[in-house]
């Protein structure tokens, strides 16, 4: 299937119960910066949600339909700014994937339209642009996100 996003196959049944339950969101971070630049190396899935209650409702359903009950977060957490759920083996589950939301600079819906239509498996889903990508890894607080930026953003001017 062409547009087909690579992902650790664990996170397949995760990306199924967001979509069913209507969370929207995209990929970002390292697997949406494979997805243009095959090359590019990473070992995780980054979903970055819009910023709703009603979005964070849908998340907390998905998640618990899943038998993976978010613990400590609710919807209204889930619709602050630069909140960070880490699903990953070390905290109890098969995934290996975090649920993001945007940081205050960011503007969700302005970079909507910009993400590409892709599948995970047989499940559609949104990457965000590459330039989102480099956008969102430049505001990150963290120092490797800067240098995954300058990298990725080399990697585009030279598409």
């Amino acid at each position: 299937m062409a547009n087909q996003l690579l992902t650790f196959g664990g996170n397949q049944p995760l990306v199924d119960a967001i979509v069913r339950y209507g969370v929207r969101f995209f990929v970002m971070g390292g697997s949406a910066a494979r997805f243009f630049f095959p090359q590019w190396q990473t070992d995780d899935l980054d979903l970055l949600v819009e910023l709703t209650v009603a979005n964070g409702e849908r998340i907390i359903g998905a998640l618990q339909s899943l038998g993976c009950p978010p613990i400590g977060w609710t919807s209204e957490r889930l619709a602050r700014r630069h909140a960070q759920m880490v699903l990953k083996k070390e905290t109890g589950t098969h995934y290996n994937a975090d649920i993001l939301t945007p940081t205050a600079e960011f503007d969700f819906l302005a970079h909507w339209p910009l993400a590409v239509d892709a599948w995970v498996g047989v499940t559609p889903v949104k990457v965000a642009s590459a330039e989102t990508v480099a956008l969102l890894m430049e505001q990150s607080p963290e120092a490797r996100h800067h240098q995954s930026a300058q990298k990725l953003r080399r990697l585009i001017r030279s598409h």
